[in-house]
């Protein structure tokens, strides 16, 4: 309760660095949003020690305690929802497809309006739906497991696909 999770997540990071464990962390349009929350919670220590790759005012990639944050969008231009729908070809990963057609009660939200649910609360009220609206929060729960495990399969394939190309590139030049 002393801190927040972003908070809590650096310390972790800290200490796996210290451990000599280093992670990727990938978001999707991270350089919109998800990096800002991250680096918003930087000491200016933490700035000073970390490299910031900027695209303009967009933070595209940043390095902290040498854990390497990406953004996908910058390989991956679309939506992830279009993403799902190219790279998740198998029954198994199509069960973890982007939602994007969530049911509450006998209500029906878009992924948007669930992320924007009640704007008007303040970060704590909407901590506190997990008590207040336990439908909500088991949805908007679900919403971002789904949403983490398939960027994961989806930047997983990318990964595999451009491993590939770069393969048959490298043997096609030394093959001369």
């Amino acid at each position: 309760n002393n801190k927040c999770s972003l908070l809590k997540f650096k310390d972790w990071l800290s200490i796996q660095s210290k451990l000599n464990k280093t992670y990727t962390c990938v978001a999707h349009n991270g350089a919109n949003f998800d990096h800002y929350l991250f680096v918003n919670n930087f000491t200016e220590n933490d700035l000073l020690n970390s490299e910031t790759q900027l695209r303009n005012l967009s933070i595209i990639g940043f390095c902290y305690k040498n854990h390497i944050f990406r953004d996908s969008c910058c390989f991956l231009t679309d939506s992830l929802d279009n993403l799902c729908k190219s790279y998740l070809t198998t029954e198994d990963e199509k069960m973890y497809a982007k939602l994007t057609d969530i049911k509450i009660g006998d209500k029906s939200y878009t992924n948007k309006q669930l992320c924007f649910y009640k704007p008007e609360l303040t970060f704590n009220e909407f901590l506190e739906l997990e008590q207040k609206e336990p439908e909500f929060w088991t949805e908007y729960v679900k919403y971002c497991e789904y949403d983490c495990i398939s960027l994961s399969f989806v930047w997983t394939k990318f990964q595999k696909m451009m491993n590939g190309a770069i393969g048959d590139v490298g043997s096609y030049i030394s093959g001369r």
